[in-house]
């Protein structure tokens, strides 16, 4: 299983562009979709959300996603329209932390947590979502995530996070890592839920020592790729929500840069 998302300050996860679009206007199809696919007679983003949520019952929940997702970017809702087409499904029954299977091309979810998430409701939907596209881009590249199979990418993740602390010790003229790393948490944890993808990733990127609100335990943070893993995850649930992408552009520059070279490159090649 992979790409567990947790609904709690502690979130044990497992190893399981354009301009964003106006909510009516046309939804082009892919390229390479058929004619005679679900999506053929698309004309707006109302109907592909609606198409894409279908098998979740008709909530304030599932209307929250579809809202979300027509004002998501166009690379976004992009690889949404081509995996979907590919059969991927969802599963809003289950009762334990939302994740997405690889083995049965299944999404996991708690529908109930997910809809009163305070990090927002729909945040562990396209979480898992994103994690599905980096395993499927990843199989079409011979690989089994696009995310692990680009080094660039968990690189330039390591340097945004260096060069993050390095300019913050010296505005704040902290002399030592151990006290930024205290003072970054304390600075995280005034918004802790909407900050809480740079929370996360920073926990990882500190070895465990940053604990703005979200957290994981020391197995998850040492297994190599799962940084890279819930990176792609993180931006790629954040291009259906502009004040969470424009923060990862903010702390992650280089590494948002690439994602977003990644998910061009899925959505159109």
């Amino acid at each position: 299983m992979t790409g567990a998302t947790g609904g709690g300050p502690a979130a044990h996860g497992g190893d399981r562009g354009r301009s964003a679009g106006c909510g009516e206007g046309p939804a082009e199809a892919l390229p390479g979709v058929p004619e005679d696919s679900l999506f053929a007679d698309t004309t707006s983003d109302k109907e592909l959300s609606r198409i894409i949520t279908q098998e979740i019952p008709e909530t304030e929940y599932r209307q929250k996603i579809e809202e979300r997702f027509a004002m998501g970017t166009e690379e976004g809702k992009a690889v949404f329209q081509k995996y979907y087409a590919e059969g991927i499904l969802t599963d809003t029954k289950n009762k334990g932390v939302s994740y997405f299977d690889p083995e049965t091309n299944t999404i996991h979810l708690n529908a109930k947590d997910d809809a009163n998430d305070p990090r927002g409701s729909g945040t562990a939907y396209f979480h898992e979502w994103m994690h599905c596209v980096d395993h499927k881009a990843g199989q079409e590249t011979g690989g089994e995530y696009l995310s692990t199979s680009n080094p660039d990418f968990g690189n330039a993740l390591r340097n945004d996070f260096e060069n993050y602390v390095k300019q913050f010790m010296a505005d704040n003229g902290i002399k030592d890592i151990e006290t930024a790393y205290k003072a970054i948490s304390k600075q995280l944890k005034i918004k802790q839920n909407a900050n809480h993808q740079i929370t996360d990733l920073f926990n990882m990127l500190s070895n465990g020592k940053i604990r703005g609100g979200y957290r994981h335990e020391p197995d998850y943070i040492e297994k190599a790729g799962n940084l890279e893993k819930d990176s792609f995850a993180h931006m790629g649930g954040a291009q259906f929500n502009g004040p969470k992408r424009r923060l990862l552009e903010k702390y992650f520059p280089t590494a948002y840069t690439i994602f977003l070279e990644m998910l061009k490159h899925i959505s159109w090649g």
